[in-house]
């Protein structure tokens, strides 16, 4: 069973493989780009205008080969965020075996970045009707055309705010990577913390947060009756999502690349754990345990 394989112990140095070299477009490695990419950015710039309009605010805009960054920060800090966000684009590509300098966004990835949470609360408020925005430091709004749209508040501890700005570009890349198709809460909530723990590794709150969630499970003996097929996991749940991501990649990266490829392409996530792991469900999570010294854990 490939998943007892050991190995790498650093998430981003596990996941990146040879960039291959293709001559393919970028449509080959995306979806729903069937027209001009410049017409649509400024199509999204535009769609960008009227929102500041209705919020009545004007924003600065950055911009980059992939990211629009609309923000009201210090001009020198919100190029820095704006690299981070390229160089998260970038190392995701290596990571999935993208080529060098594919473009697979629609258009170009489109952030909003504001110094206050009241007026990041009032975005999400009047513009996306989202009424949780207080519980929560960032959303990544995906669209069925393509769209990507994360919003997100300066954090006092700009470690939070790095990682949280890492963890919503990736679920914007795993909705633009391959296919239109949606993958399970649990691997894209687990894929996006892992994500940002390794390229900000400074965030502390990854490690307080998967220690916690080990902790739950000892209690618990189980990783949650719902966890494979809630829409949503529960909180403590996103430590364990990581830690059980990074336990894949461990075991095997071209596994997991295969695993995240066999969802994007409609599989069902059973049968790709079977096909690219050698495994079922209880034997990934009886692994899993094992691996944080938790013998027998149930996977509901």
């Amino acid at each position: 069973m490939k998943l007892f394989i050991t190995g790498l112990a650093v998430f981003t140095a596990a996941l990146i493989g040879t960039t291959q070299s293709h001559a393919a477009s970028d449509s080959s490695y995306t979806w729903g780009l069937d027209r001009d990419r410049g017409a649509i950015t400024n199509e999204m710039k535009q769609w960008s205008a009227n929102a500041m309009k209705k919020m009545g605010v004007s924003l600065c805009l950055v911009e980059t080969d992939y990211v629009l960054f609309y923000n009201d920060l210090d001009p020198a800090e919100a190029t820095r965020w704006t690299r981070l966000l390229d160089r998260t684009y970038h190392s995701l590509c290596r990571d999935f075996n993208l080529p060098k300098n594919v473009n697979i966004w629609y258009g170009k990835a489109v952030v909003f970045a504001f110094e206050h949470k009241t007026d990041w609360v009032a975005m999400e408020q009047i513009i996306f009707k989202n009424a949780k925005a207080k519980e929560s430091a960032g959303f990544c709004h995906n669209s069925k055309r393509g769209d990507v749209v994360i919003t997100a508040y300066r954090q006092r501890d700009e470690s939070r705010f790095a990682a949280v700005l890492v963890h919503e570009a990736t679920h914007g890349f795993l909705h633009r990577y391959r296919s239109q198709t949606f993958v399970p809460n649990w691997v894209s909530e687990g894929l996006a913390e892992a994500v940002s723990q390794s390229i900000v590794p400074v965030a502390r709150y990854h490690e307080s947060r998967e220690k916690r969630a080990i902790a739950e499970l000892h209690t618990r003996g189980s990783i949650g009756k719902q966890y494979f097929t809630s829409q949503q996991i529960e909180d403590w749940q996103y430590g364990a999502s990581m830690s059980l991501t990074k336990f894949m990649v461990r075991s095997n990266r071209q596994s997991y690349v295969a695993f995240i490829n066999g969802l994007k392409d409609g599989m069902p996530w059973k049968e790709s754990l079977k096909k690219n792991y050698g495994a079922n469900v209880d034997q990934l999570i009886n692994a899993y345990g094992e691996s944080v010294g938790i013998k027998d854990l149930r996977p509901h």
